[in-house]
């Protein structure tokens, strides 16, 4: 995965519903994430991979749900690579 620059975004927390929030300062808001069983999905750039997906996958209490949700079949991208 390419590396991504943690000065432009910020971890802010996950929403009961799931949502990884992500501060981007570039867009000026704030980008929901979701790791679901089929993968992932950024609601700001409606992607399954984009900047904000890289970024959270490299916030540590995400890494930590994302690979226990791999452990349990869930087709997600591996945060490792």
């Amino acid at each position: 995965m390419p590396k991504v620059k943690k000065e432009r975004f910020e971890f802010l927390d996950i929403a009961a519903d799931d949502a990884v929030k992500i501060r981007d300062r570039i867009f000026g808001g704030v980008a929901d994430v979701y790791f679901k069983r089929s993968g992932a999905y950024c609601n700001t750039c409606k992607e399954d991979m984009c900047e904000h997906i890289l970024y959270a996958l490299t916030v540590p209490v995400v890494q930590k749900e994302v690979t226990r949700k791999i452990k349990a079949g869930w087709n997600l991208p591996d945060p490792d690579t």
